[in-house]
């Protein structure tokens, strides 16, 4: 006897589903950006592999110096002045920027260097230090970067490097040593709070010609391609800028970033 099973009508009525076919237009169009995006990539991570170079530009204090550095056709790091006899609102010029530091002047051993408005002193109080630093953050209240200006005499000084850095890092600032001088005792008080020890490897302006400039340039790119890395400091010279200008073809090879992307 064979049994008779009742068709299922509902199953028999429900369709596959249907997939509408690509158009051409759809399918070029699919490629183009499956292209775009493995060449993105591709780059991403080429770029990864690339030594970096930071470069910082110490001294601003004035908008047509920032201009100058924006004009540039890559990422360099402005280093500006806290208000100061030559422009008391340079504050103002960070307003807006996304990757800045504040070049803070500190004792050095020369008075005439020792003239810049409000500069830190290695025998100020704890709490005249904290009132700097406070009114620093005041000023630059997106700020997280802070380099010296001068201050070979303040950063050889272990005992005011200290009070300064643990003042800065209170404050939500990471200090960046300008190195103006062998004896500076930062990477000691860097170490003492097990920080990250952060420093500029050279400066490539103190002798301002073209030639020269781009030769210190050529050394800092050389030490990347060895370390990985290096920070290189300059200023707002015409002669750096040119140097920098025409050193744009040697960058290809590496990734130049901002502080903070180091």
């Amino acid at each position: 006897m064979v049994e008779s099973f009742g068709t299922n009508k509902t199953l028999l009525q429900k369709k596959a589903p249907q997939f509408k076919k690509k158009s051409k237009k759809q399918v070029r169009e699919h490629r183009v950006v499956k292209k775009a995006l493995k060449k993105k990539r591709r780059k991403t991570a080429l770029k990864a592999k690339k030594p970096k170079v930071v470069i910082i530009i110490d001294d601003i204090s004035h908008k047509w110096q920032l201009q100058q550095l924006q004009r540039l056709p890559f990422k360099v790091t402005p280093s500006i002045f806290p208000p100061n006899r030559m422009n008391m609102k340079s504050n103002l010029l960070a307003k807006g920027l996304h990757h800045f530091m504040v070049h803070l002047p500190l004792e050095s051993g020369s008075k005439k260097m020792n003239s810049m408005y409000k500069t830190l002193y290695a025998n100020v109080s704890k709490r005249a230090m904290q009132k700097r630093v406070e009114e620093i953050r005041r000023l630059f209240p997106n700020a997280h970067y802070v380099n010296n200006h001068t201050g070979s005499k303040f950063t050889k000084d272990y005992l005011a490097s200290k009070k300064l850095y643990v003042t800065l890092v209170k404050n939500g600032f990471k200090f960046v040593d300008s190195r103006t001088t062998k004896e500076s005792k930062i990477a000691k008080v860097a170490k003492f709070y097990k920080q990250r020890y952060l420093k500029s490897d050279f400066f490539i302006d103190n002798k301002l010609s073209v030639a020269a400039i781009k030769s210190q340039i050529n050394k800092g790119l050389r030490l990347a391609a060895k370390r990985g890395y290096v920070v290189m400091i300059g200023h707002p010279h015409l002669q750096t800028l040119k140097a920098l200008r025409q050193s744009r073809n040697r960058f290809r090879s590496y990734n130049l970033i901002y502080i903070d992307e180091l």
